[in-house]
């Protein structure tokens, strides 16, 4: 439950700071929903691995697997 607080506070700062900055046009809507997707992303994993939930543990020998490395 942290990990989602977590990605929902960083996501909305992304965006409403991107939002502000680049303004309402598609292209700008796309860049800021896209970077605040992408920075709650990192922050949700970062908590959750911090955790040392088993999902952490799941995340990190799915990428392991599709990367071609063992965990």
């Amino acid at each position: 439950m942290i990990a989602s607080v977590v990605l929902a506070a960083v996501a909305y700062g992304v965006w409403r700071v991107l939002d502000e900055a680049l303004g309402r046009s598609l292209p700008a809507q796309l860049a800021s929903v896209g970077a605040a997707l992408a920075a709650g992303g990192l922050a949700y994993v970062a908590v959750l691995l911090r955790s040392g939930q088993p999902e952490a543990r799941q995340l990190v020998s799915l990428f392991a697997r599709r990367f071609g490395r063992t965990a």
